[in-house]
């Protein structure tokens, strides 16, 4: 061979060892994990801003502690809004409602993992246990105490991503009570309050003859007297429900997320923490496999099946 077809072939030999090269850096690129100085939390809106501050702040404080990190705290306008978020990447770790859950995990194609959920201890209307209910309340002296009175009357629901203020309803409660019949073919008005505090308050305040709400989130505004457990009457209750999703972005790096449910888990020796714990009715944070929600995507499939 002579001096020239050996050059030809080293320099062909180093290009094709430049394009692996290359090559290589752009598949670890691509797959690199990522670490952001600053971690976003999203928690799905059920009360005003300011109480979902002040109650999150002690937990952020601690994940703080714990990651390294500061925290940045978003609370969006809707549970979609809040799911768009997490899918493309804006918001690091959050807060989701079961359904929320298993939109956002679909829909981001498995890049939104569930790490943990809650253990409560009994409150008013909520059970002990990992899962909470579904209740349809009216006001108490409004003579509404049966389904069968709530027949055209005015229903709140939540928002179409919320697991009791909506998915629950419109399917189980429908197959359970109306015999197929949907809510809006039953009630003579149906509309979403935006948050469980404002469907509650509105059958307080007689702008809703009923309304769909979790039990923990009652429980919550008994604690803070905006209602009174002897003001509700309590007409339908569903099965119990697991509990709303804490959840990461697949793509942060494994420490990170590992620090991320050390905090979680470990929320409850966490002095400055235990008061709001206590009002929250929640005794520890737990890890918890996505397959728990497979009944609500059970539930999700049969309510597109209707939609159809």
């Amino acid at each position: 061979m002579s001096r020239w077809n050996r050059k030809l072939v080293f320099l062909a030999l180093c290009l094709v060892l430049l394009i692996i090269f290359f090559f290589g850096q752009g598949v670890l690129a691509k797959d690199e994990c990522e670490d952001p100085k600053t971690l976003t939390y999203a928690t799905m809106p059920w009360t005003d801003i300011p109480t979902m501050a002040e109650m999150s702040d002690p937990f952020l404080k601690h994940i703080s502690e714990v990651t390294g990190k500061k925290i940045g705290f978003y609370v969006p306008a809707s549970y979609d809004s809040g799911v768009e978020a997490l899918v493309h990447g804006w918001v690091d770790f959050a807060r989701l409602t079961a359904f929320s859950y298993t939109i956002a995990h679909d829909k981001s194609k498995g890049n939104v993992v569930v790490f943990g959920f809650k253990q409560r201890r009994k409150g008013i209307f909520e059970q002990a246990g990992f899962g909470y209910h579904c209740i349809l309340i009216t006001k108490k002296g409004s003579g509404l105490k049966t389904i069968k009175d709530l027949k055209g009357k005015v229903l709140a629901l939540v928002d179409p991503a919320s697991t009791s203020g909506s998915l629950i309803p419109e399917v189980l409660f429908t197959e359970e009570e109306l015999g197929g019949t949907s809510l809006k073919e039953y009630f003579g008005k149906v509309f979403y309050s935006g948050r469980h505090d404002r469907s509650a308050l509105a059958v307080k305040e007689g702008r809703a003859d009923a309304a769909f709400v979790a039990t923990a989130a009652v429980d919550a505004y008994i604690g803070k007297k905006l209602i009174k457990a002897e003001d509700i009457n309590e007409i339908w209750r569903s099965i119990s429900i697991p509990e709303g999703a804490y959840v990461y972005r697949k793509k942060l790096c494994p420490e990170l997320k590992e620090k991320i449910e050390k905090a979680y888990f470990t929320m409850h020796e966490y002095e400055p923490a235990k008061p709001i714990m206590d009002r929250l009715k929640i005794v520890r944070f737990v890890p918890v496999k996505d397959s728990v929600y497979d009944v609500i995507r059970k539930l999700a499939k049969a309510k597109a099946k209707k939609k159809k």
